[in-house]
């Protein structure tokens, strides 16, 4: 008796939503379609076929994929398309859109090395450096020792700065550390300590004093002195 109920309960919910909203079905498969070929040339990067997509629905430039939340800048910073990023740049996309890590694009191509997607997004669309991921990472974070010099330079450039800072306590002094300011107020002290400590005594003063003193506890002056003192 149990196993009746049940099955007329479940079969006639069934039976409504097939009759009832079988419109708005249709229309749902439609755009999940359309969303499905979107995401399909992302992958591929054809260009062609997106702009295609673009001018049926233009929420699908920002549209984010359910699974990895992975939008269309995200694909083309993987694959280093600079093409596609200056379309995407002049319809106004979300270049910093996140995915579900809370990456940005700038972290992707860090992640892959895309030196040419890094360049174009920090020089010509000014996305922050400092932007972190949900686990805390800055795109500079993902360099491994295979990046070029050129990407570390750009996502970890020096500040100004950093020239004039004082070396720390523990830190063996070196002269490439060290600023020139700091050296030349060396170099002033050291000659003041050189002028302050230098001795009074000339040279010929002081050999002066060493003649005389020669003179005196020689045995030919003494006896000169005892002649002089006998005739007097």
């Amino acid at each position: 008796m149990s196993r009746r109920i049940v099955g007329k309960s479940l079969s006639s919910p069934i039976r409504r939503i097939t009759s009832d909203k079988s419109t708005e079905h249709r229309t749902e498969i439609t755009f999940d379609k359309l969303e499905k070929n979107w995401f399909r040339a992302a992958l591929r990067c054809d260009l062609e076929q997106l702009k295609r997509y673009y001018a049926k629905d233009h929420l699908l430039l920002d549209k984010k994929d359910n699974f990895t939340g992975f939008a269309l800048v995200h694909w083309v910073a993987k694959k280093g398309q600079q093409e596609i990023l200056v379309w995407l740049a002049q319809n106004n996309a979300d270049l910093a859109n996140k995915t579900k890590g809370g990456y940005t694009a700038l972290h992707i191509a860090a992640m892959h090395g895309r030196e040419n997607i890094i360049r174009k997004l920090v020089n010509d669309y000014a996305q922050n450096l400092d932007c972190r991921d949900y686990s805390g990472r800055k795109p500079k974070h993902y360099l491994d020792e295979n990046s070029s010099r050129n990407i570390r330079c750009i996502l970890s450039p020096v500040k100004k700065t950093d020239a004039l800072d004082v070396p720390d306590a523990n830190s063996i002094p070196n002269h490439k550390s060290i600023s020139p300011r700091l050296l030349k107020n060396d170099h002033h002290k050291n000659e003041e300590n050189k002028t302050r400590h230098r001795p009074t005594l000339s040279l010929s003063n002081s050999f002066k004093r060493t003649k005389k003193l020669l003179e005196k506890h020689s045995p030919g002056s003494r006896a000169q002195r005892t002649a002089q003192s006998h005739e007097l």
